[in-house]
């Protein structure tokens, strides 16, 4: 309200849609956020669980904790086979990417609703913002 000083009841109503605009866009932003640590979260769990498993069953089955690590690396990676001796560099970001590859794939709509939802914010804030110009210049 400070910075738009609206002087009218219309004025008044779009910058209060605007200030809505913002909050549901920080909203859709966190609701990303959440989605992505919750996916997050799951894919170090399973990383733990999977480390323990291998260390407690190394010396007992060696042929098959290799195989069985193949595999869950190859689970965890989104089906790519990798060796399991060699874990390609990452770190933060690469969590992220894999996190958001596991969440398209549980449920594509999802992430694209989410983006329809934030680009249709988008579309009302820029016409909010031009609406608000207009009448300025009258």
């Amino acid at each position: 309200m400070s910075e738009y000083l609206p002087q009218t009841p219309v004025e008044r109503e779009l910058v209060h849609r605007l200030a809505s605009l913002f909050w549901r866009l920080r909203r859709a932003t966190s609701i990303e956020t959440g989605l992505l640590r919750m996916q997050s979260e799951i894919l170090q769990a399973f990383r733990n669980c999977r480390q323990r498993t291998v260390q407690s069953e190394e010396g007992e089955r060696a042929g098959t904790s290799a195989a069985f690590r193949q595999d869950a690396l190859a689970a965890a990676e989104g089906g790519q086979v990798l060796d399991p001796e060699v874990r390609p560099a990452g770190g933060p970001s690469r969590d992220i990417a894999v996190s958001f590859l596991r969440l398209a794939n549980l449920d594509s709509e999802l992430v694209d609703r989410l983006s329809r939802y934030e680009a249709g914010l988008w579309r009302q804030l820029v016409q909010t913002l031009f609406a608000l110009q207009t009448l300025r210049r009258r």
